[in-house]
C-alpha cells in the first residue's frame, strides 16, 4: 500500500494539510530535532537526485566506450571530433555574418 496508494495520496489536499499540521507540532515541540530533520531530509533528498543524474549519464554510456582505443582510431576519432566542431564553428560565422550584413543593409 504504501508503494501503490501513498504516492497517489501525497499530493492531495488533505494529506499536505495533515503533514504541515504536523510539522507546525515538531517545530514547536523540539525546534532542534525539527531543524535536523528537515536538514537531513533536503541532505537525502540531494543525494537521491545526484545518484539518479550519475545513474542517468552511465545508463546513457556504452561500456565499449571506456576501452582504450588502438591509435588509428583515437585518430579517427580526433579528426571526426575536430571536423564536427569546425562544421558548429563555419555554421555560426555564416548565421553570424548574414545577420551583420543584413543589419548593414538595413542601417544604409
Amino acid at each position: 500500500i504504501n508503494y501503490t496508494i501513498r504516492p497517489a495520496l501525497a499530493g492531495s489536499v488533505p494529506f499536505r494539510v495533515f503533514n504541515s499540521l504536523k510539522d507546525s507540532v515538531a517545530k514547536r515541540r523540539d525546534p532542534e530535532d525539527w531543524a535536523a530533520r528537515k536538514l537531513q531530509g533536503a541532505w537525502r533528498y540531494r543525494h537521491l537526485q545526484r545518484a539518479k543524474r550519475k545513474d542517468d549519464v552511465l545508463d546513457a554510456l556504452d561500456s565499449r566506450d571506456f576501452v582504450k582505443k588502438s591509435p588509428e582510431e583515437a585518430h579517427r576519432l580526433r579528426r571526426q571530433r575536430a571536423e564536427e566542431k569546425l562544421r558548429r564553428m563555419v555554421r555560426r560565422w555564416r548565421y553570424n555574418r548574414a545577420a551583420r550584413l543584413a543589419k548593414a543593409g538595413a542601417e544604409s
